[in-house]
């Protein structure tokens, strides 16, 4: 693990994204948790200040190296979907480089990331090929993709494009009184909801997922299955 520690290293800074309007109504400033490989080695974490937009890094001198940045809220207990970037494919040519991370690039980074957490050599895969599949095929919303058999299938050295689907999906029918609502990802739009209204979304993919409010303090859970919904309140 000490190895990587004499390794040619690479400096570059990495930009936060503007988060979401509604995210902004409903959540305030937050905190960013940013992740990108570790020169010793593993997954290097560094908490954000809520305030602060840009950080410099160091890293081992390579290609396709992911970054993300999740964003915190509820103190720090709950994450969001993260924002993301590839280094040095995503990065603007300056001295030092500056590496814009964005919603769009979100889940393929942390796809990357993940894999490279798991000791997967990444330099020759073409990542900005898998970006442009995941962001072509995620039809509006690429968190709606099965990361997992897309990751499995890259770990497995079989990985084609055909590989990048969405998750089984289902319309909802939600009553989550008056107010404007939204889930957890960056691209679900806001809906406003009138007393006694009903929220309909359609292609929720099955598994957890959270429905926030712009103007109340607390938070459903939900947990889609095919034949069955559980949705709790949180505060």
């Amino acid at each position: 693990m000490g190895c990587g520690l004499f390794l040619p290293k690479a400096s570059f800074t990495i930009i936060l994204p503007e988060p979401p309007e509604h995210w902004r109504e409903a959540f305030g400033p937050f905190p960013f948790l940013l992740r990108y490989p570790d020169p010793g080695g593993g997954i290097a974490e560094r908490l954000l200040d809520p305030f602060q937009i840009e950080v410099e890094v160091r890293v081992v001198k390579g290609n396709n190296l992911p970054a993300t940045a999740l964003p915190l809220i509820e103190g720090g207990r709950v994450f969001l979907p993260p924002a993301g970037g590839v280094f040095p494919q995503d990065a603007a040519a300056v001295d030092p480089p500056r590496l814009t991370l964005s919603w769009e690039q979100g889940p393929a980074a942390e796809l990357l990331l993940r894999l490279a957490a798991e000791g997967l050599d990444l330099s020759t895969f073409n990542c900005p090929r898998l970006a442009a599949e995941m962001a072509s095929r995620g039809a509006g919303d690429p968190w709606r993709l099965d990361l997992e058999h897309i990751g499995s299938r890259i770990a497995g050295g079989c990985f084609r494009v055909t590989d990048i689907r969405t998750l089984p999906c289902l319309d909802l029918e939600l009553e989550p009184g008056p107010g404007v609502w939204f889930f957890e990802s960056p691209f679900a739009a806001p809906q406003e909801v009138l007393e006694g209204g009903v929220l309909k979304r359609e292609r929720v993919t099955l598994g957890f997922h959270r429905l926030f409010g712009t103007q109340t303090s607390y938070w459903y859970e939900l947990y889609v299955e095919e034949k069955s919904l559980l949705w709790l309140r949180r505060e």
